[in-house]
């Protein structure tokens, strides 16, 4: 039978055949055979796990190694953002989402610039924010948002 890849309790890989865990010395061997883009969307979805339970620290590393090995991956270049300014380093997160506010996806520049103005509300900057949320064109999936914290920021 096969090896399959699955999560144990504490969310870390393990390799389970005939329902008995693998000794670690031979998930070692094991772990070799896979494809190393199948190990990153592993290590991937242990970062969005933590990611989605409020964990930013545990997904932060996570999300800055896949990143370094996948730098065209603009999506989780946007989380990673989101995780740096959840943890207090916004000014690392604003160079992320800037650097994507002129993306050429239309999808990626507006979660990138939406996250830069909340990041400047964050840090209680409020008329930075007011000045990004106006930059959110109106056929941005985030202009309504936009135009609804703007409000409430009057």
């Amino acid at each position: 039978q096969e090896p399959v890849l699955a999560s144990t309790s504490r969310g870390k890989p393990a390799v389970w055949c005939r329902n008995q865990r693998m000794q670690p010395a031979l998930l070692a061997q094991v772990v070799e055979l896979f494809d190393v883009q199948e190990l990153a969307v592993i290590r991937l979805a242990e970062a969005e796990q933590a990611f989605n339970k409020g964990d930013y620290r545990k997904a932060l590393p996570i999300l800055q190694e896949y990143v370094a090995n996948n730098p065209d991956d603009d999506l989780v270049k946007v989380y990673l953002g989101i995780a740096k300014m959840e943890i207090g380093e916004t000014p690392e997160a604003r160079e992320i989402f800037s650097s994507l506010a002129t993306s050429n996806s239309p999808e990626i520049r507006d979660f990138a610039v939406w996250n830069l103005a909340l990041s400047f509300l964050k840090d209680g900057n409020k008329e930075a924010c007011r000045k990004v949320l106006q930059s959110i064109p109106e056929d941005s999936g985030y202009y309504q948002k936009a135009m609804d914290l703007l409000e409430r920021l009057k």
